[in-house]
């Protein structure tokens, strides 16, 4: 269903573009249609417990929002009284990632920071350690 509606927006908006916009629509409905059929794989249900970590990890100076591809990449390095797994990887530019998943290997959350603040997403997590295990 979510594929038909996003390519049914996508078809509409490129009709309004004209044919010049074609092949670049076209790409960016692909990618809007992948980016919700990861939507897909993405855990429905967080405890407080869960969402206690996710404030902690928001306030971590320029935080971002991680892509899900990069989630297979993290590997566990605890767990949460609610069974969330907590998650890290390293990319090669140096940006560090956390990622949060359910019992089932689903993600939650993913967050990465630049090189220059990895240490506070550091004291984050040993903060979450603390607080939520």
């Amino acid at each position: 269903m979510w594929d038909y509606i996003g390519r049914r927006i996508i078809n509409e908006a490129i009709h309004a573009a004209g044919y010049a916009a074609k092949h670049s629509a076209r790409h960016a409905m692909h990618k809007v249609v992948d980016e919700v059929m990861d939507e897909s794989a993405r855990a429905t249900y967080t405890s407080q417990t869960t969402e206690d970590a996710i404030d902690l990890l928001m306030n971590v100076p320029s935080v971002n929002m991680a892509h899900s591809r990069d989630f297979k990449r993290g590997y566990p390095i605890f767990t949460l009284r609610d069974s969330t797994v907590v998650r890290v990887w390293q990319n090669p530019q140096g940006c560090d990632h956390v990622f949060l998943a359910d019992r089932y290997g689903r993600v939650i959350f993913g967050a990465y920071v630049e090189p220059t603040d990895a240490k506070e997403l550091e004291l984050a997590i040993s903060r979450i350690r603390d607080q939520c295990t």
